[in-house]
């Protein structure tokens, strides 16, 4: 007889701000991995509190060993929202079809594809002028010149 099961299905989300902070055992705030006696600096994406590769050492969060120890969340606070490269140019579209004004979807039609086209002058929903979105490569967007974040 076979223990095998069937997977009935996945979900794949974003993680809240919130919950990425409960999960984080540690803050990372520093670019540097090794000191210069090669151990892992604390705070650094070495960190011994996210787990260890090092099969002399320990787990400072849970005392684990490298076999026992699957490895702890940290956290990074970037300076900026980033995109991701493979979404800059959905985002371009989102931005460029969305009214700054009340957030209504501004498409002529029906069949909302993202096509230069298919952008309207104005707001359907409250009139107010749509502005082309530009996109700055590799995360920068700009409506009438101005930065958008």
């Amino acid at each position: 007889m076979s223990n095998k099961k069937k997977i009935e299905k996945i979900d794949f989300g974003i993680v809240s701000p919130e919950k990425i902070d409960k999960m984080a055992v540690k803050e990372i705030d520093k670019a540097e991995v090794y000191d210069a006696d090669g151990f892992p600096v604390e705070d650094g994406v070495m960190d011994p509190a996210l787990g260890v590769i090092d099969p002399g050492m320990t787990c400072q969060t849970c005392g684990g060993r490298i076999r026992e120890c699957k490895g702890h969340f940290g956290k990074i606070t970037l300076s900026r929202p980033v995109v991701h490269v493979l979404h800059a140019k959905k985002v371009k579209n989102l931005l460029r079809f969305t009214c700054t004004e009340c957030a209504s979807l501004a498409m002529k039609n029906e069949n909302k594809s993202y096509r230069k086209s298919n952008m309207m002058n104005e707001c359907p929903e409250c009139g107010e002028e749509m502005k082309d979105v530009k996109l700055d490569k590799p995360y920068s967007f700009y409506e009438d010149g101005e930065e958008l974040v």
